[in-house]
């Protein structure tokens, strides 16, 4: 940390120098016709040295962060494994729920019907499907609304060195729930409707590209696509935010949550982006794992089930790590801002390595 916080003072200060410099050149230029203009712009290298300075800055920051959410667990590790367990439960039974109401039920009516498509017994079936698939996703909606917001204030509490007991947790918890689930209704709702924009920004796209097969016009649907992609996660690290703002900042909801949390981002999103692409990628990699092996597996009813709640133990344990990644990058951001001055002994002491900065990269 000091030979980092040295380095910066250095950096601080041949910026400086070139900055003064620069400025002499221009001035001697003046003076001086035969002076060549490549010998005075040194802009280009001045903005290139600060870039690479902050991408310095945000990849130490964001590992600090990631180091302090993986760590942070064991601060209170009774209360987390508390709340972690029973988001599993909760999870393996929503799932249980969703295979025994829906598909089992599902196939089992499927082999006695006709096997004929035009029967009149496929759209009943199809209709009872759905009308089990959508209430079960509503239930599943809500769950995840209390657990999260159990859950994310459960790791505020440990952050800042409040360690309760379960029991203390949920009445706590239990008179705060109104906020946290207008801002995730809101978050649902958002990134819904952003799904199916980008999704219908690709089929125009792709049945485009199908029509002008041109090279250029690819390129231009990549780079479009690229943006949308960039400003998706943008939009994913600004509602996880929100909604650690509505849990620890009680009376902030909704609306209020989205304008704190953008408060907070300023000058500090990219290291919010960065801990949703490495969340993104873990995902990606526990499916493909998951699908590996789901393939392999003997076919029965009772070792699918088996390798399922596997896969819902370690999505979960994913989940918590997220959960303690924003809950860190929201206190780091509140610490960024000189809002947080007191620091917790084992928690804090790592060291950020960040200036207050305008995002420059």
């Amino acid at each position: 940390m000091i030979e980092f916080l040295t380095s910066t003072k250095s950096l601080n200060y041949t910026l400086i120098v070139y900055i003064l410099e620069s400025g002499y050149s221009h001035h001697t230029a003046k003076a001086n016709k035969n002076i060549k203009p490549q010998q005075i712009d040194r802009r280009p290298q001045l903005t290139a040295i600060m870039a690479m300075h902050a991408a310095k800055v945000v990849l130490l920051d964001t590992c600090t962060i990631l180091k302090e959410a993986l760590l942070l667990p064991n601060k209170n590790l009774s209360l987390i494994l508390s709340v972690f367990f029973i988001s599993f439960l909760a999870s393996a039974a929503l799932s249980l729920s969703g295979y025994l109401l829906s598909i089992y039920p599902f196939l089992a009516q499927l082999t006695n019907i006709s096997p004929s498509p035009s029967s009149s017994a496929y759209p009943d079936l199809l209709k009872e499907l759905i009308a089990v698939e959508l209430v079960l996703n509503v239930v599943a909606l809500i769950i995840s609304f209390i657990l999260r917001t159990i859950i994310i204030y459960a790791l505020a509490m440990t952050y800042t060195c409040n360690l309760l007991t379960l029991r203390e947790l949920l009445c706590e918890v239990k008179g705060m729930m109104k906020g946290p689930f207008i801002t995730q209704l809101c978050v649902t709702l958002l990134r819904l409707g952003c799904v199916v924009l980008l999704t219908a920004f690709v089929s125009t796209c792709a049945r485009d590209d199908a029509a002008h097969g041109a090279t250029l016009w690819i390129a231009v649907v990549v780079a479009a696509s690229l943006v949308a992609a960039a400003a998706y996660l943008y939009l994913v690290t600004l509602c996880s935010l929100s909604v650690a703002v509505s849990v620890v900042e009680q009376g902030r909801y909704g609306v209020g949550a989205f304008r704190r949390a953008t408060e907070l981002m300023e000058g500090r999103k990219w290291n919010g982006v960065a801990i949703v692409v490495a969340s993104v990628v873990v995902t990606h990699v526990i499916t493909v794992v998951y699908n590996l092996v789901f393939g392999k597996i003997p076919v029965g009813v009772w070792s699918q089930i088996g390798v399922g709640l596997f896969y819902n133990l370690v999505v979960e344990a994913e989940n918590l790590f997220f959960m303690a990644a924003i809950t860190v990058y929201y206190y780091y951001c509140r610490r960024v801002r000189g809002e947080d001055k007191e620091t917790c002994d084992g928690i804090n002491n790592f060291g950020y390595a960040s200036i207050p900065a305008s995002d420059v990269v």
